[in-house]
């Protein structure tokens, strides 16, 4: 016999005598199983609590007293149009010459292409 079969086998008796165990078909598995319990709640203790003290009435208008400065209007310290500041452009001084300029070539615009019907890309003339 080929130890293939042979582990097959064994796999086959041990997958059985597991769900017999599991079904509560063979004798003495009973020392196997845990017993049910019933579960054992703890009684609620009431809680207490101290009783709360009633609040003072408000006096009317006290708070609408204390934020009345910040409602106050203002006036705005400039009357009439806003002054215009007019700002010189860039100078008309040449461009000195860097080391860096002309260091990376100039950007061309990439070509544009379109898909026919059969999936070959042609290019677009203008």
């Amino acid at each position: 016999m080929r130890p293939s079969v042979r582990f097959l086998g064994l796999i086959m008796i041990g997958w059985t005598g597991l769900r017999a165990a599991a079904h509560d078909i063979l004798p003495g598995a009973e020392i196997f199983q845990i017993e049910r319990g019933e579960a054992k709640v703890p009684a609620i203790v009431p809680t207490e609590f101290p009783p709360i003290e009633p609040l003072q009435p408000a006096i009317p208008m006290t708070a609408f007293a204390d934020f009345a400065p910040a409602t106050a209007t203002y006036a705005s310290p400039r009357q009439g149009a806003p002054r215009i500041y007019y700002v010189a452009g860039p100078s008309s001084q040449p461009v000195l010459p860097t080391r860096l300029r002309g260091a990376l070539p100039t950007p061309t615009r990439a070509p544009e292409f379109v898909a026919t019907l059969f999936g070959s890309m042609t290019p677009v003339t203008e």
